[in-house]
């Protein structure tokens, strides 16, 4: 099953330029998905850092093609084959995941940032922040301030004016 990359989903976003959101539009009218490893290597070959070439489980460590802004490194990873959601992948995909994580952190010296995936079942993509249906993760180096230490907008005292605490009830 081909990944669904759905034109009605691809808005201007998370620091996606209006540039950026045509190509996935025409991307998403040719029926083509970014992270099929043959499309992505057609339009990002360059950005490849890392593959895992496994007979069943091959990944992917990219630069991302659009970074965030006021990111130092916004890398992509996914699988070569179609997956939706974690529940799919195989205990070798699991490792497979943070092998690249560690790569990142020591090939590449990220030591902070974060680390999330977007993911979906039941067509539920664009609920997740997702343009596409097809998994993939993301590890994100905010840039710091040299006078805070901190990402840009932090004031002491107060927390990040764009930003929002989750909290979740465990238990």
């Amino acid at each position: 099953m081909p990944a669904r990359l759905d034109p009605e989903t691809v808005v201007i976003d998370n620091g996606r330029s209006e540039s950026y959101a045509a190509h996935l539009r025409d991307m998403a009218a040719k029926g083509l998905c970014p992270l099929d490893i043959t499309t992505f290597r057609e339009i990002g070959s360059e950005r490849i850092l890392y593959e895992v070439d496994d007979e069943e489980n091959g990944w992917v460590l990219a630069r991302n093609l659009e970074p965030y802004a006021n990111t130092a490194e916004h890398l992509l990873f996914f699988p070569k084959r179609h997956l939706t959601s974690p529940s799919e992948m195989t205990v070798r995909d699991k490792l497979i995941v943070w092998d690249l994580f560690d790569y990142a952190c020591d090939e590449l010296g990220l030591a902070y940032g974060g680390l999330f995936m977007r993911y979906s079942t039941n067509e539920m993509h664009p609920a997740s922040g997702a343009t596409l249906a097809h998994l993939h993760g993301q590890i994100v180096m905010p840039v710091i301030n040299p006078e805070t230490g901190r990402a840009p907008g932090w004031q002491p005292g107060s927390p990040t004016p764009d930003a929002h605490a989750v909290m979740v009830k465990i238990g």
